[in-house]
């Protein structure tokens, strides 16, 4: 788990300071140890046609759809969609 914590936390940083508004696909890579983890980012885009219906699977929410509604003027408040969603699950 200290490995996603640090992703979560890397990815949030990531967005912010390249000013991200929207999507953004990262992919990591993690070197496990004895002395803990190393986390690598291999790539970072602003693309992720192919990440939101995986991601919506994953999560069982509609988020192409959610976006469309975002861009039409509704909050996410408005949809009920205000927390990250943690699967309980491995998707692959």
């Amino acid at each position: 788990a200290d490995a996603l914590d640090l992703i979560r936390k890397q990815t949030v940083a990531l967005a912010r300071e390249l000013g991200v508004v929207g999507l953004m696909n990262c992919q990591y890579a993690v070197k496990w140890g004895p002395g803990g983890s190393d986390v690598y980012i291999l790539e970072a885009n602003p693309r992720a046609s192919r990440t939101v219906p995986f991601v919506s699977k994953a999560i069982g929410k509609p988020l192409a759809t959610y976006a469309s509604l975002v861009m039409s003027g509704k909050t996410l408040s408005d949809i009920g969609f205000t927390e990250e969603i943690i699967p309980n699950h491995v998707a692959v």
